[in-house]
């Protein structure tokens, strides 16, 4: 699996309509597979019957190039190594599709992400603070119901907050920057070895400013991200960047 098709999951787990082509990068890892298996001798039996003309032509040039190949007493592992390199072709256009149209991808974010920000906002602007406990509420029952909103809301931002983090590693938009282009995104494929990432997502969130702290824990973390005069919010790509250009 590819860091595209992790999010391809992760969206689809999110709920989020991807367009159809890019399902291509996903069928084309499975024709792979039957490639890398043909080329062992393991090839399970297809049932060819219900293949379009075209499909069958298809097979036919692939099989005319396997035979080729074995006659002249080289690898049929040839194969295999076209398939990855349309794979990763196939990768590349998919990362550039998605990369334009990542506004509709928010877009279809940002509702369920709204609704648990509110709650998170008014919990901070009530006097929740990020190192707070819940021993330190105990006895303010208003307070009391704030941390529970916390505690019930925190989780959804924490996941869609993750996932809008993946879309710029893995998509290369805002507010990744400065890592260099590998062909599913960030080369580093994610904040663990990139210093740059951290302090930069804060600006996918807020416009005052206010840093992602990897230190903090997803609680803390989304009380101080919440902790302005406005919500966290799911900010444009072109917002993002205005954040990381001031």
């Amino acid at each position: 699996m590819t860091p595209l098709e992790d999010l391809l999951d992760e969206l689809e787990a999110a709920g989020v309509k991807v367009p159809d082509e890019v399902g291509r990068v996903r069928e084309w890892r499975v024709r792979l597979g039957e490639l890398t298996a043909a080329a062992r001798g393991e090839s399970d039996s297809v049932d060819v019957l219900h293949l379009s003309d075209e499909e069958l032509l298809g097979r036919a040039r692939e099989h005319a190039v396997t035979e080729a190949v074995a006659r002249a007493g080289r690898s049929t592992r040839l194969d295999e190594v076209g398939a990855a390199k349309v794979l990763t072709e196939l990768a590349g256009s998919a990362r550039r599709l998605l990369a334009g149209q990542v506004e509709d991808l928010l877009d279809q974010l940002r509702p369920e992400f709204d609704a648990a920000a509110g709650p998170v906002h008014a919990a901070a602007a009530a006097g929740i603070q990020p190192g707070q406990r819940a021993a330190d509420v105990i006895d303010d029952d208003e307070a009391v119901e704030h941390w529970r909103a916390v505690r019930h809301h925190v989780p959804t931002l924490e996941r869609i907050g993750r996932l809008r983090i993946r879309l710029s590693e893995v998509l290369g938009v805002p507010p990744v920057k400065g890592c260099p282009p590998g062909p599913y995104g960030c080369s580093h494929h994610g904040n663990a070895q990139c210093p740059q990432h951290p302090p930069a997502y804060g600006a996918a969130f807020t416009v005052d400013g206010r840093g992602w702290d990897p230190r903090l824990g997803s609680h803390d973390r989304w009380l101080a991200l919440n902790g302005g005069p406005q919500p966290a919010a799911l900010l444009s790509v072109d917002q993002t960047r205005k954040q990381l250009d001031a």
